[in-house]
């Protein structure tokens, strides 16, 4: 009769079921098996030098020794037969007319935590009540008792319970499996023999124990790593946003002297930047903090670029506000010229005259908020309706310079002349 066990965490159909199965023959499993010495053929240690209890290599025995239970008998037996299934030796633990009880165990190293193992455990209960007049098996329910156990980061995480003939019936093989995830990577097997009556001869055999990889998770793993492969995505993309970040701090300082609208533009573009990162920051912390430790590098790398990705906009804003007050040579504006007077067309608070009164052509600059240019002829004059806002105002001159106050809703006149010819600055507000 065939059971299943629940794992004591249901990872997913199929892991933690335990099933025995019986062999009428043996097929060895394709995949790389993990356990050491699962066939018994690399050697053995004999236990305080006790040639009657061997220990196979790769292997740990503990037994029982009391008022209830005998020490066994443990051998690495040679030979071949309806105890041998692999190789030319099997596991043999067995006593004569009195119970035993025996666990073989074994650590396994360089697991994946997450993903499904399945192990595989053939054993042959050989429980005879009596030899004559002839071979006669125990028919007791508890003749042959198996246990299996699994650690794995100092955890159990696997325990059969003790199964009985139902499960391992006696005078035949039959292959306990067992699927689960470790915890961490390592897995500690235990399987425990016991045969609690004193039967003439209470034996168990072990041989072609198997251990291999699914390649298949369980779904706590696999949405672990479904959370890394998006964080992996996240942060692939604040890269190539820190990268664009850091082209848009660039080009504003590229351009502060040149245009400021190309200059806006780029700390508008180092702000959205900036809005992005601190975004996917905050998306890859919270999958940080909702247990996935794995994702905490990640978490903490994302906070430092969205801090970097700040310092870009921060450089950006530098280069806007050098651009707001920034008035070029004269020489690099373009000019228009004319002797006639100027308006400028835009709101404005006051109202400055020029007048040119030198025989030769001055070149006037202003901002408005953009950068404007205007000749004035020789003996010409030009008024300028300085708007809200404006910063400056040069004129092409002598090296001398003066600073013009214009209060709002009124005028000022400069006359410019050979001996005052000069360079102004206004600034349009308030008296």
């Amino acid at each position: 009769m065939n059971k299943s066990y629940k794992f004591h965490v249901l990872l997913l159909s199929f892991i933690g079921l335990l099933t025995t199965v019986a062999l009428m023959g043996f097929d060895t499993p394709s995949q790389k098996n993990l356990l050491h010495n699962p066939g018994f053929e690399s050697g053995t240690n004999n236990w305080n030098s006790n040639s009657a209890l061997q220990v196979p290599a790769g292997w740990s025995l503990i037994w029982a020794e009391d008022d209830k239970w005998q020490q066994p008998l443990a051998l690495v037996w040679e030979g071949n037969g309806v105890f041998w299934r692999d190789g030319s030796k099997t596991y043999a633990v067995r006593g004569y007319d009195a119970p035993i009880w025996a666990r073989l165990s074994q650590r396994v190293d360089g697991l994946n935590p997450g993903e499904i193992y399945h192990l595989s455990l053939p054993i042959f209960p050989e429980i005879v009540a009596y030899y004559e007049p002839g071979k006669t098996y125990s028919g007791a329910r508890d003749a042959a008792e198996v246990q299996i156990e699994i650690y794995s980061d100092g955890q159990q995480i696997f325990n059969s319970g003790l199964l009985d003939t139902r499960d391992f019936p006696v005078g035949r093989w039959s292959r306990m499996e067992v699927n689960f995830a470790p915890d961490g990577g390592d897995a500690e097997v235990y399987v425990t023999v016991r045969a609690p009556h004193a039967n003439q001869f209470n034996g168990f055999f072990f041989d072609g124990a198997s251990l291999t990889a699914t390649g298949l998770f369980s779904p706590s793993k696999k949405l672990e790593l479904e959370k890394i492969a998006e964080v992996e995505d996240l942060m692939d993309e604040i890269g190539e946003i820190r990268d664009d970040a850091k082209k848009a701090a660039d080009r504003a300082v590229e351009k502060k002297h040149i245009s400021l609208d190309a200059t806006s533009a780029a700390f508008d573009a180092t702000l959205a930047a900036k809005g992005a990162a601190e975004g996917i920051a905050s998306q890859v912390t919270q999958i940080a903090l909702e247990g996935y430790d794995a994702v905490i590098p990640f978490a903490e790398e994302a906070t430092h670029t969205a801090i970097e990705i700040g310092g870009f906009a921060a450089i950006a804003n530098e280069a806007l506000a050098e651009a707001k007050v920034y008035v070029p040579p004269v020489d690099a504006l373009p000019i228009t010229g004319g002797d006639s007077t100027v308006v400028h067309q835009a709101n404005y608070t006051a109202q400055l005259v020029i007048q040119n009164t030198t025989s030769q052509g001055m070149l006037v600059v202003w901002r408005a908020p953009q950068l404007e240019a205007q000749m004035v002829n020789a003996g010409s004059t030009l008024t300028v309706m300085v708007p809200e806002g404006a910063h400056a105002l040069e004129i092409n001159g002598p090296n001398a310079q003066q600073l013009l106050d214009v209060n709002v809703g009124s005028s000022a006149t400069v006359v410019i002349n050979e001996v005052s010819g000069a360079s102004f600055a206004f600034t349009a507000g308030a008296e």
